[in-house]
């Protein structure tokens, strides 16, 4: 058998287009097999087909062709362990759909699982695109003029001898705010210094 002429106007056909084939002639394969529960409407069964086929996600022609025949294998076992169901048929015939019904379902499953190896080995060759990330916030400049010291001293100052305060704290010192902790920006250390000195101030200031 000779092939057909390709050098027409025709574009050449694409790895998309012999995907394509493969799918069409998958459900043609497999429409027979839902054509019973599809009432013998062929539309709902190619429908059925193309459903099963393509729950497989098959993303390669070896992979299309494992995932026909993970299917084939499942209902032929189906429909031989139907027909097991039969009341007047001997026992010899019974045992023998049987056990062809189990080589069918080992079959499907070692079909399956080759199914599973190629999918990964495909996705795990297609190349990724890394993530693209923001970079890092780069931290803000330390102010050079910034003394930990003075904002204390300036702090004690505004608490114990009037003037401008600082927002919701009273121009005049108050013996039992002097004794209060001062503003959560201050580390441990820092606080407690601060009260000593706030008490100090405030002795001093009563004289």
């Amino acid at each position: 058998m000779t092939e057909p002429d390709s050098t027409g106007s025709q574009p050449s056909p694409t790895r998309a287009d012999a995907i394509d084939v493969m799918y069409h002639q998958a459900m043609f394969t497999l429409t027979p097999f839902f054509i019973d529960g599809a009432k013998g409407d062929p539309a709902k069964a190619r429908a059925a087909a193309r459903a099963m086929l393509l729950s497989y996600k098959a993303g390669s022609a070896v992979e299309i062709q494992l995932a026909v025949e993970c299917i084939m294998f499942a209902y032929t076992a189906m429909d031989s362990l139907r027909q097991a169901k039969v009341d007047d048929m001997p026992d010899a015939r019974r045992l023998r759909l049987r056990n062809s019904a189990v080589a069918l379902h080992r079959e499907s499953h070692r079909n399956r699982q080759a199914l599973e190896a190629f999918r990964k080995a495909r996705i795990a060759a297609s190349p990724v695109r890394p993530a693209q990330t923001e970079p890092p916030a780069e931290p803000p400049a330390p102010n050079p003029d910034f003394d930990p010291k003075a904002n204390i001293r300036n702090f004690l100052r505004h608490l114990t001898a009037g003037g401008e305060t600082f927002p919701g704290f009273p121009s005049q010192p108050d013996p039992a705010a002097a004794q209060a902790a001062p503003p959560p920006f201050m580390n441990r250390e820092q606080r407690r210094a601060a009260e000593l000195a706030a008490r100090r101030e405030a002795r001093r200031a009563r004289g």
